[in-house]
Protein backbone atom coordinates (compact mmCIF):
# COMPACT_ATOMS: atom_id res chain seq x y z
CA UNK A 1 0.00 0.00 0.00
CA UNK A 2 2.90 2.47 0.53
CA UNK A 3 4.11 1.58 -3.01
CA UNK A 4 1.13 3.73 -4.09
CA UNK A 5 2.57 6.68 -2.47
CA UNK A 6 5.98 6.09 -3.68
CA UNK A 7 4.99 5.65 -7.43
CA UNK A 8 3.04 9.05 -7.38
CA UNK A 9 5.39 10.71 -5.31
CA UNK A 10 2.46 11.42 -2.48
CA UNK A 11 5.64 10.86 -0.02
CA UNK A 12 3.82 13.11 2.67
CA UNK A 13 0.56 11.90 2.06
CA UNK A 14 2.00 8.32 2.44
CA UNK A 15 3.06 9.38 5.64
CA UNK A 16 0.24 10.74 6.75
CA UNK A 17 -1.69 7.34 5.95
CA UNK A 18 0.99 5.13 6.98
CA UNK A 19 1.20 6.74 10.21
CA UNK A 20 -2.48 6.08 10.94
CA UNK A 21 -2.05 2.55 10.32
CA UNK A 22 0.73 2.34 12.57
CA UNK A 23 -1.57 4.07 15.30
CA UNK A 24 -4.13 1.12 14.81
CA UNK A 25 -1.65 -1.51 14.17
CA UNK A 26 1.77 -0.60 16.09
CA UNK A 27 3.46 -4.07 15.04
CA UNK A 28 3.01 -4.24 11.62
CA UNK A 29 6.14 -4.39 10.01
CA UNK A 30 5.24 -3.97 6.39
CA UNK A 31 3.84 -0.22 7.76
CA UNK A 32 7.24 0.77 9.40
CA UNK A 33 9.08 -0.79 6.68
CA UNK A 34 6.75 1.70 4.25
CA UNK A 35 6.99 4.72 6.73
CA UNK A 36 10.59 4.27 6.37
CA UNK A 37 10.85 4.14 2.76
CA UNK A 38 8.89 7.22 2.61
CA UNK A 39 10.68 9.02 4.73
CA UNK A 40 13.86 8.01 3.12
CA UNK A 41 12.32 9.07 -0.45
CA UNK A 42 11.27 12.44 1.63
CA UNK A 43 15.01 13.41 2.57
CA UNK A 44 13.93 13.00 6.36
CA UNK A 45 16.57 9.93 6.94
CA UNK A 46 16.97 10.68 10.53
CA UNK A 47 12.92 9.28 10.69
CA UNK A 48 13.82 6.64 8.46
CA UNK A 49 16.43 5.02 10.44
CA UNK A 50 13.75 5.42 13.39
CA UNK A 51 11.02 3.13 11.23
CA UNK A 52 13.88 0.97 10.39
CA UNK A 53 14.38 0.10 13.88
CA UNK A 54 11.18 -0.48 14.73
CA UNK A 55 10.68 -3.10 11.97
CA UNK A 56 14.14 -5.00 13.00
CA UNK A 57 12.45 -4.75 16.57
CA UNK A 58 9.50 -6.91 14.92
CA UNK A 59 11.62 -9.07 12.34
CA UNK A 60 15.24 -8.76 13.33
CA UNK A 61 16.33 -11.11 10.59
CA UNK A 62 15.10 -9.30 7.81
CA UNK A 63 18.02 -8.63 5.68
CA UNK A 64 16.39 -6.20 3.25
CA UNK A 65 15.86 -3.86 6.01
CA UNK A 66 19.53 -3.77 6.59
CA UNK A 67 20.14 -2.92 3.45
CA UNK A 68 17.58 -0.24 3.13
CA UNK A 69 18.99 1.22 6.35
CA UNK A 70 22.61 0.84 5.47
CA UNK A 71 22.01 3.09 2.01
CA UNK A 72 19.75 5.64 4.35
CA UNK A 73 23.47 5.87 6.80
CA UNK A 74 25.50 6.20 4.18
CA UNK A 75 23.19 9.40 2.34
CA UNK A 76 23.38 10.51 6.26
CA UNK A 77 27.33 10.46 5.89
CA UNK A 78 27.60 7.68 8.39
CA UNK A 79 29.68 5.14 6.98
CA UNK A 80 31.05 3.04 9.22
CA UNK A 81 27.28 2.49 10.75
CA UNK A 82 26.30 2.29 6.91
CA UNK A 83 29.02 -1.14 6.59
CA UNK A 84 27.87 -2.51 9.56
CA UNK A 85 24.27 -2.20 8.47
CA UNK A 86 25.32 -4.24 5.18
CA UNK A 87 27.80 -6.43 6.72
CA UNK A 88 24.41 -7.48 9.07
CA UNK A 89 22.41 -7.77 6.23
CA UNK A 90 25.27 -10.40 5.00
CA UNK A 91 24.76 -12.04 8.29
CA UNK A 92 21.32 -12.15 7.44
CA UNK A 93 21.07 -13.63 4.35
CA UNK A 94 18.34 -16.39 3.26
CA UNK A 95 18.18 -18.41 0.01
CA UNK A 96 14.50 -17.25 0.13
CA UNK A 97 15.50 -13.89 0.12
CA UNK A 98 14.67 -12.03 -3.49
CA UNK A 99 17.18 -10.24 -5.22
CA UNK A 100 18.08 -6.97 -3.64
CA UNK A 101 18.90 -5.66 -6.72
CA UNK A 102 17.51 -3.75 -9.55
CA UNK A 103 20.76 -2.91 -11.54
CA UNK A 104 20.66 -3.65 -15.04
CA UNK A 105 23.26 -6.17 -14.36
CA UNK A 106 21.71 -8.32 -11.16
CA UNK A 107 24.11 -10.76 -9.57
CA UNK A 108 22.88 -13.60 -8.86
CA UNK A 109 22.88 -13.56 -5.05
CA UNK A 110 22.32 -10.98 -2.40
CA UNK A 111 25.57 -11.93 -1.04
CA UNK A 112 27.54 -10.70 -4.42
CA UNK A 113 25.33 -7.28 -4.15
CA UNK A 114 25.88 -6.55 -1.23
CA UNK A 115 30.14 -7.22 -0.97
CA UNK A 116 29.90 -5.15 -4.07
CA UNK A 117 28.06 -2.31 -1.93
CA UNK A 118 29.97 -2.28 0.86
CA UNK A 119 33.41 -2.61 -1.61
CA UNK A 120 31.97 0.66 -3.45
CA UNK A 121 31.57 2.52 0.02
CA UNK A 122 34.82 1.72 1.19
CA UNK A 123 36.26 2.77 -2.25
CA UNK A 124 34.58 6.46 -1.64
CA UNK A 125 35.91 6.35 1.82
CA UNK A 126 39.59 5.97 -0.07
CA UNK A 127 39.86 2.57 2.12
CA UNK A 128 40.95 0.63 -0.87
CA UNK A 129 42.39 -2.64 0.87
CA UNK A 130 38.79 -3.05 2.72
CA UNK A 131 37.69 -2.35 -0.48
CA UNK A 132 39.31 -4.84 -2.91
CA UNK A 133 38.38 -7.40 0.19
CA UNK A 134 34.59 -7.04 -0.45
CA UNK A 135 34.95 -6.79 -4.21
CA UNK A 136 36.81 -10.13 -4.23
CA UNK A 137 34.60 -11.94 -1.96
CA UNK A 138 32.18 -10.47 -4.42
CA UNK A 139 33.64 -12.11 -7.02
CA UNK A 140 34.02 -15.22 -4.92
CA UNK A 141 30.47 -15.91 -5.03
CA UNK A 142 29.67 -15.02 -8.32
CA UNK A 143 32.29 -14.90 -11.00
CA UNK A 144 29.97 -13.18 -13.96
CA UNK A 145 28.90 -10.15 -11.51
CA UNK A 146 30.96 -7.60 -13.74
CA UNK A 147 30.98 -4.87 -10.89
CA UNK A 148 33.25 -6.19 -8.41
CA UNK A 149 35.78 -7.22 -11.47
CA UNK A 150 35.64 -3.26 -12.20
CA UNK A 151 35.76 -2.13 -8.78
CA UNK A 152 39.20 -4.07 -8.22
CA UNK A 153 41.03 -3.05 -11.94
CA UNK A 154 39.85 0.52 -10.49
CA UNK A 155 41.98 0.56 -7.57
CA UNK A 156 44.65 -1.57 -9.30
CA UNK A 157 44.57 1.30 -11.70
CA UNK A 158 44.70 3.71 -9.17
CA UNK A 159 47.43 2.48 -7.58
CA UNK A 160 49.70 2.31 -11.08
CA UNK A 161 49.58 -1.69 -10.81
CA UNK A 162 48.69 -0.92 -14.23
CA UNK A 163 49.10 -4.82 -15.48
CA UNK A 164 47.27 -6.12 -12.38
CA UNK A 165 44.48 -4.00 -13.50
CA UNK A 166 44.70 -4.91 -17.45
CA UNK A 167 43.88 -8.75 -16.07
CA UNK A 168 40.82 -7.42 -14.06
CA UNK A 169 39.95 -4.83 -17.05
CA UNK A 170 40.01 -7.84 -19.81
CA UNK A 171 37.67 -9.98 -17.51
CA UNK A 172 35.33 -7.18 -17.69
CA UNK A 173 35.60 -7.13 -21.53
CA UNK A 174 34.93 -10.62 -21.93
CA UNK A 175 31.87 -10.49 -19.28
CA UNK A 176 30.49 -7.13 -21.15
CA UNK A 177 32.15 -6.98 -24.67
CA UNK A 178 30.87 -3.20 -24.85
CA UNK A 179 33.12 -2.05 -22.07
Amino acid sequence: FFGYYLLKGEYKEGIKFITQEINNHPYSFESWCGLAMLYSFSNKHSLAIEAYDFALAIRPDDSSIYTHKGDTLLSMNRFEEGIRSYLSAIEHLKETDGLMSDQEYSPTDNKTYLNWVIGTSYQREKQNDNAKKYFEEGIKSDPEFFDNWYGVGEILFDEENWNEALVYFKKCNSLDSTY
